[in-house]
């Protein structure tokens, strides 16, 4: 596998772990109360999926864009 893919998929395994640690995160904060509507409504394990996936997206592609942004240019 080519170097710059690798560093691409570690990128997007590194944002996919963040954004599960921020979803368990906003789930045991008392504050949200988002466990209480998730576990407690119909729907609400849907709703777990797509807030999941969501930000599972957007990390990804926040470490991706960040790794892009660090490589250098060696061509100068």
């Amino acid at each position: 596998m080519p170097k710059l893919v690798g560093l691409f998929l570690r990128g997007a395994a590194l944002g996919f772990a963040i954004a599960v640690i921020a979803v368990i995160g906003l789930l045991l904060a008392p504050e949200t109360r988002l466990a209480h509507l998730i576990f407690r409504v119909d729907g609400g394990m849907i709703a777990l999926g797509m807030l999941t996936f969501m930000m599972c997206l957007t990390f990804g592609g926040a470490q991706i864009a960040f790794y892009v942004l660090m490589l250098n240019d060696k061509e100068e």
